[in-house]
């Protein structure tokens, strides 16, 4: 499994929404973010663009 840059992710979730999808994201280490990439997901969860599980394990 290839590894998705968080901006190519958002943008697929936006397509998404804007057919009527729903995602569940399960994000594993969230920890290791940058803030950047935080602040990015962030914004897409208080869009309503899926619902965020996180794990630091």
């Amino acid at each position: 499994m290839r590894k998705v840059p968080l901006a190519e992710r958002i943008r697929t979730w936006n397509l998404a929404e804007y057919l009527g999808q729903r995602h569940l994201v399960d994000e594993d280490k969230i920890h290791r973010l940058s803030k950047s990439q935080e602040d990015s997901l962030l914004g897409a969860v208080k869009q309503g663009l899926f619902t965020l599980i996180g794990a630091t394990i």
